[in-house]
């Protein structure tokens, strides 16, 4: 009996170290469950933020790529502005230079070179390099100074006449 005891004894500490082994195979598989369940959440973490990060880079490329676009789109109207500002100023000075000529001419009609000459000056003045300012300048300068040879034959005839009525 005493060893039916003993076995009895032997067999609950058997059954109580199986069940504590039990226990600490359970808790070490909830340790290793918990701790995958860990990095997995935080592997989702990750990802969640890269997403997060990805997207708000691809907002701000956009929101980028607007502003470009943008930006493109008023530098394209400034150019095109600006090349019609040009245009308008060329005209307005082809302009000025064709009335100063235009003055220029009747002075040379009337034979006051001098004068012709001042008109001619300020067309160069607007185009240093306009070729028929310069061209008409040189030829009151000359008549100014007793030499037709430059005029137009109508006008040189009628500045010959002109200076020999002013020699009587």
């Amino acid at each position: 009996l005493a060893d039916f005891e003993r076995l009895k004894q032997l067999e609950a500490v058997e059954t109580e170290q199986a069940c504590k082994d039990t226990v600490e195979w359970m808790i070490r598989c909830l340790e290793v469950e918990q701790k995958a369940a860990a990095e997995e959440a935080a592997r989702l973490a990750r990802e969640a933020v890269e997403a997060a990060e990805r997207e708000a880079r691809e907002r701000r490329d956009a929101e980028l790529e607007a502003r470009l676009a943008g930006l493109e789109e008023q530098v394209a109207a400034q150019k095109a502005a600006d090349a019609a500002r040009a245009e308008i100023e060329d005209a307005l000075r082809q302009k000025q230079i064709a009335e100063h000529i235009g003055r220029g001419d009747r002075e040379m009609r009337g034979l006051r070179f001098n004068e012709a000459v001042g008109h001619y000056d300020s067309a160069l003045e607007i185009d240093a390099g306009h070729e028929e300012a310069l061209r008409k300048r040189a030829a009151a300068a000359a008549a100014a100074d007793g030499d037709f040879s430059l005029l137009s034959d109508a006008d040189r005839a009628a500045a010959e006449a002109a200076a020999r009525q002013k020699a009587k």
